[in-house]
């Protein structure tokens, strides 16, 4: 960002963070004129004549570039800075009346383990709420005057597309608090093939003992073949009760010379 400030007789340009200026929102590109400390040569107190800041995006309200959000219902989410959890920027729910419903959404491939940010100021949670859908099923919900911002994790076992939608939405009457919902730093990293720890191998009952590690909410499949070019066939699916380091015995041909395993998120 930059600052064209005047201070006494001295006009000047300047860099600046977004939050060392006077501003009440973001609305378009601009931030309205008006007098903000900067602590900079020229001193603190300035007349700020334009500040000029790029447009904010879903994306980067949300912290998450990779992923694609859209929004719809009775009135848009958008990007603003007034109320956040890492302190720049979150995604808040449009403005709507009785009866009415906001909400965003993004679709990912699992499996992988959803985490994010979220906070609402409404009525209580039974009247107005701001809810999180996994393929239109309702996960969990937040609602009432005393906003608080919640870290909410979501595994996702699956293979396969799969949407994730918060929505804020309003019953026939009344309102309280701000009347909205938040969101802010939005993370999805896809389930990769599991850290396989240490393998026993018993010839004389041709058992083998897989230990790996596990992330918390996801299926494995313990596959074997003959060799590393396939053909792979699952023998196992393993449901860890928690993350950490699993254990399980497969059982493998006698007749093959060789063999090999390995340990994939289930599709």
């Amino acid at each position: 960002w930059t600052v064209t400030a005047t201070y006494g007789t001295a006009t000047g340009s300047k860099a600046v963070s977004v939050a060392s200026c006077v501003s009440t929102s973001v609305n378009g590109k601009y931030y309205t004129p008006g007098t903000g400390t900067v602590g900079n040569s020229w001193g603190n107190d300035l007349s700020l004549a334009s500040v000029t800041v790029p447009e904010l995006t879903l994306a980067d309200a949300l912290d998450n570039a990779e992923l694609v959000f859209v929004t719809g219902g009775d009135a848009a989410w958008a990007p603003q800075i007034d109320e956040t959890h890492d302190g720049a920027d979150a995604a808040q729910s449009g403005a709507i009346s009785d009866s009415q419903s906001s909400w965003l959404q993004t679709m990912v491939t699992g499996p992988g383990t959803l985490s994010f940010w979220w906070n609402a100021s409404s009525e209580s949670a039974n009247y107005d709420y701001l809810e999180f859908l996994v393929d239109g099923t309702q996960n969990a919900k937040i609602g009432g005057t005393s906003a608080a911002w919640e870290q909410k994790t979501v595994p996702v076992s699956g293979s396969g597309s799969h949407v994730f939608k918060w929505n804020y939405r309003k019953d026939y009457t009344w309102s309280a608090g701000s009347d909205c919902g938040w969101v802010d730093q939005v993370v999805w990293p896809p389930a990769a093939p599991a850290a396989v720890s240490g393998m026993a191998f018993d010839p004389a009952s041709g058992i083998a003992n897989v230990s790996f590690r596990a992330s918390p909410g996801i299926s494995y499949c313990i596959q074997r073949a003959p060799s590393l070019d396939g053909p792979w066939t699952t023998v196992k699916t393993v449901v860890p009760p928690s993350s950490g380091t699993v254990e399980a015995d497969v059982s493998m041909p006698t007749s093959w010379a060789s063999g090999f395993l390995r340990v994939v998120p289930k599709e």
